[in-house]
């Protein structure tokens, strides 16, 4: 379906993108409400209201899930790419606490929960 340019103004979901953004962790998760679009397929809508489910869940019920370091590092990743350069300390502490993040993430996720 096609909708016009207002649609989401129409409707009001431009103010719950702008209530979701708040929420956001990080830039990575801004970004990710940006990319959300409206959809009128009812299998889709399914699963992603499923998915929401299964998320407030996990918000709701489970303390120990890891709700920190959601550090945007795509600049700096962007940055080792170019041969000769080099991140710098606080650079490479931020990966390092994503990437245990990450390792906590699937591990919690592994152990059960789904």
């Amino acid at each position: 379906m096609i909708y016009t340019s207002n649609f989401e103004s129409k409707i009001g979901f431009d103010l719950i993108r702008q209530l979701v953004k708040k929420k956001c962790l990080s830039p990575l998760g801004e970004q990710e409400v940006d990319e959300i679009k409206i959809s009128s397929d009812p299998e889709e809508i399914r699963r992603l209201t499923a998915v929401t489910a299964e998320f407030k869940d996990i918000c709701q019920n489970k303390p120990d899930f890891p709700f920190e370091h959601f550090i945007d590092v795509r600049k700096s990743l962007n940055k080792a790419k170019v041969e000769g350069t080099f991140l710098e300390a606080d650079e490479i502490f931020d990966l390092g606490r994503s990437l245990d993040s990450i390792r906590y993430m699937k591990r919690f996720l592994n152990a059960g929960f789904l």
